[in-house]
Order: C-alpha cells, then structure tokens, then sequence
C-alpha cells in the first residue's frame, strides 16, 4: 500500500494514505497509534516528556520507532521514562515487537544494572537516525547513554544497552548483536 508513516510532537503514529492525505481507517484507532502507550511503562500520555526526533523505519510489514528526550540539559530527577524501540504492524497498528533499551529483569543484559537501577533509570533512547541493512533484515540502533548527562552514580554497573550500538532483527526486535561504547559512560 502507498502508506506515509510519521510521527507527531505528541508521540503519536499517523498512517496517511499517500494518494488522499486522509488517515488510513484500520490502521490503530482512525490511523493513528499512541507510542506512549506501547513503551511497557506507566506513563502519563498527556505529560510523559519522550517524544521522537527521527522518522521511522519501514521493514516489510514493520514500521519501526525510536525514542527521543529533550537535549542539551540534564533530567530534572534520575526517575526518567525510557526510551524503547517498538516495532508496529503496518496495517493493523498493532504492536508487534519491543526492544527494551534498559534490559528488564531476565532479558541479556539486566545483570549489567547493579542495585536493580534498571528499575528506576531512564533515556536511553533512540533518537538519532536508526541505520537498516533491507539485504540482512538488521537494524541498528544508536542507543544514547541513560539519566542523567551530568551523573550516573545511582546506576551502578556497566549499564548494557546504554551508549551502545544494537544490531536488532528488523521483523522480530530481537537482539543480534551489541558493542557498548563505554561501560558506565558518568561516573
């Protein structure tokens, strides 16, 4: 289908139908999808301060969207929302998939996160422009560094997926392979 994928300030998924400009009807709820509702965290969808800076990737039947949080100043608390990767049926609107960026209890990775920090630490968001190898079915994710800029002694460990590059499975989420830039980028 000539489908036209965007993403809102509000954090909104818009599906357009190319030809007329108009919402695609079955596509989420009158073509558009809440993001903030499909990030697998409580957040208030009228105030939660993760938005997205980079448009959104289509993979077959996967429209593909990274998280982005407000630049140049440090959180206001070390409690941040996270910035996931989510993956969603092109035409359903449905999601299909999640890449937790701050790997959750159980999942590669949350061993990295020492105190349980993984529970309570945010950003790691996914804002600049994800890279797709279409031949391959890879996406790669440049994941920013987690709350906050200025301090991360309340996050012990080495703090996997943060100031990483992950290579996910386009169609899945699932992860391929990552190379973490810094183990604990501020001490």
């Amino acid at each position: 289908r000539d489908v036209l994928f965007l993403v809102t300030p509000g954090f909104q998924l818009v599906a357009l139908d190319a030809a007329t400009g108009r919402p695609v009807e079955g596509f989420g709820n009158k073509g558009i999808v809440d993001l903030k509702r499909g990030l697998d965290q409580d957040l208030d969808v009228d105030t939660a301060p993760v938005g997205a800076s980079s448009p959104p990737v289509v993979v077959g039947d996967v429209v593909i969207v990274g998280s982005a949080f407000a630049a140049g100043a440090a959180p206001p608390r070390k409690e941040m929302p996270t910035g996931h990767v989510t993956g969603w049926d092109v035409r359903t609107g449905q999601r299909r998939w999640i890449f937790h960026t701050i790997p959750r209890p159980g999942e590669a990775g949350s061993d990295t996160w020492a105190s349980a920090s993984q529970a309570y630490t945010g950003n790691t968001g996914v804002w600049a422009p994800m890279s797709l190898d279409a031949r391959r079915g890879y996406l790669y994710l440049p994941v920013e560094d987690a709350t906050g800029d200025y301090y991360g002694g309340h996050r012990p460990g080495n703090n996997l997926f943060a100031g990483s590059l992950v290579c996910v499975d386009a169609r899945t989420g699932k992860r391929v392979w990552q190379q973490q830039l810094a183990h604990h980028d501020i001490g």
